[in-house]
């Protein structure tokens, strides 16, 4: 949105029987604007719902000519970023730097943003700045960074790269609807393609495919307002219905033991551990299974009450981690992951600590060698949501051992909790920290393997999270704890090569006779 109407562009979302008829309209005033947000499930603005709150504080005391509330003990440079960014803006800036509503000429733009929403307000239509009702605040660039396209460059005189990126959201959506004269309009004119982004970004705000603020931030973003960037990688799915997305993973794995003869309540657990491991393992691997699980702090294979043991789900992570490397417990051959192969003894369950008190995080299993392999092992885990949570004292163990890639990550999950949606990237902080202290003279791969169903293309989840993998792994980068990010499948592909050993071939394919499901 612009501060005037001139350039204001405004572009209306119809979903069609599964596809989104898109049409724009130029020269919007707020008449227009108002007129066509009437009966909208969602609307998308791109300008600030409301200003820093240290900045209007700083203007309410310099009225009443009181002190102006700059800290005499500290640089006067942090104190004029405290009042020129807001807590989403700070947030935003991991992704791309906003301009500051306070200090640019946005604050125009906001000024006219403040009028609209007040006459929604008076109209019988509360608004959440938070974007937890119909209006959301949008930043298309971000919105496009997030979406892994160029959000830069594209507001030039030279169209090229503009209309690169109409050509790129087109083609992510092929159920978009655009008439030739409004493609045309938005190849060449920013403001009119930001309408469409911004209709876009409102789309996935409805579907639940934006970031709403962490719970520390959510009472600052109900007064300056709140920023709705799209998860990584949910661009395709922004045409399909709540329903479309819905997952039934936990139904299908435990599908595939009912369809073996195996009995599964109706929490999808098995009632026997022999039912729980592959049909294949020998007795002497079932054994040996259990004997290494028996009496560790994850307690897999304790029944609480009346529940059954964790390890008997049908989707449980461990059990999976069990099922994947349970032969190597008794077969000495080392284990292939990624381009490496990894000697030494091997274990489930290794408790690795990063030196603080209380119960030390579980790894799924550990190769034991001169490299060390330490698995994180998914397996539904990645189809909920997470949020970062990190005790303060987490803070002097990554200044003592995180390197700087790692570091700087575990501050942007401190600023920005919800970073990541399905990828529980503080679990991952905390396995680095164990594993730095625990072998500081050997180098260790900490591999985050995932099960996905075979239709995972199609899962919105699975695109999401796999996003947020490759994400995670571009910014740490520690020569010492190397971390890599893998799914079963491309692992269980890598095994089944002609150049591995039959009885590996053979493991797979039980593996995938397992899981290899649909969701």
């Amino acid at each position: 949105m612009a501060a005037g109407a001139k350039k204001t562009y405004a572009c209306a979302l119809v979903d069609r029987d599964g596809e989104l008829g898109a049409e724009l309209f130029a020269g919007c005033d707020d008449d227009r604007l108002l007129a066509l947000a009437e009966g909208r499930q969602k609307v998308a603005i791109d300008a600030p719902f409301g200003w820093p709150r240290a900045f209007v504080e700083a203007l309410d005391a310099h009225r009443r000519f009181e002190m102006w509330p700059a800290p005499d003990d500290g640089p006067p440079e942090t104190f004029r970023a405290a009042l020129s960014f807001r807590a989403t803006d700070r947030v935003v800036m991991h992704t791309r730097r906003p301009l500051s509503v306070s200090t640019d000429k946005l604050g125009v733009t906001a000024m006219r943003c403040a009028h609209l929403l007040q006459r929604w307000s008076s109209a019988g239509k509360p608004v959440d700045r938070a974007g937890g009702g119909r209006f959301v605040e949008v930043y298309p660039a971000g919105a496009l960074v997030r979406w892994g396209l160029h959000g830069a460059g594209y507001k030039g005189s030279d169209k090229t790269a503009l209309q690169a990126l109409v050509t790129a959201v087109s083609d992510a959506v092929p159920q978009l609807r655009l008439s030739t004269h409004d493609r045309e309009l938005c190849a060449n004119v920013h403001d009119a393609f930001d309408a469409l982004v911004a209709a876009l970004v409102a789309r996935a705000a409805l579907l639940g495919l934006t970031d709403l603020p962490p719970r520390p931030m959510r009472e600052q973003a109900a007064e300056e307002g709140w920023i709705h960037l799209p998860l990584r990688g949910s661009l395709p799915f922004v045409a399909r219905s709540r329903g479309g997305l819905r997952v039934a993973a936990a139904k299908a794995l435990a599908g595939r033991l009912v369809d073996r003869g195996v009995v599964v309540d109706s929490h999808g657990y098995v009632e026997h551990f022999d039912d729980a491991v592959l049909p294949t393992f020998s007795t002497e691997l079932k054994q040996a299974i259990r004997a290494d699980l028996s009496g560790k702090g994850g307690s897999e294979l304790v029944a609480r009450g009346d529940h059954a043991a964790k390890f008997h789900a049908a989707h449980s992570s461990a059990c999976l981690a069990a099922n994947v490397f349970g032969p190597w417990l008794v077969e000495r051959e080392g284990v292939p992951v990624g381009r490496d192969t990894f000697a030494g003894e091997t274990h489930l369950e290794v408790e690795c600590s990063s030196g603080l008190r209380g119960t030390p995080p579980t790894l799924d299993c550990v190769v034991d060698g001169p490299r060390v392999l330490a698995v994180e092992s998914k397996c539904l885990e990645t189809f909920g949501a997470h949020e970062a949570e990190f005790n303060s004292a987490y803070r002097d163990v990554v200044d003592a051992l995180a390197d700087p890639t790692w570091r700087a990550e575990y501050q942007r999950l401190v600023e920005d909790p919800r970073r990541y949606r399905f990828l529980d990237a503080a679990q991952l902080v905390k396995h680095y920290l164990g594993l730095r202290r625990q072998f500081p003279d050997r180098l260790v791969i900490l591999a985050y393997l995932y099960w996905q169903p075979t239709n995972a293309s199609d899962v919105a989840v699975c695109v999401i999270h796999a996003a947020e993998v490759e994400e995670f792994t571009q910014r740490v980068n520690d020569p010492r704890v190397r971390f890599l990010g893998m799914s079963y499948r491309r692992l269980w592909e890598d095994w089944a090569a002609e150049d591995r050993p039959d009885w590996l071939n053979e493991h797979v394919g039980a593996l995938q006779q397992r899981y290899g499901v649909a969701a």
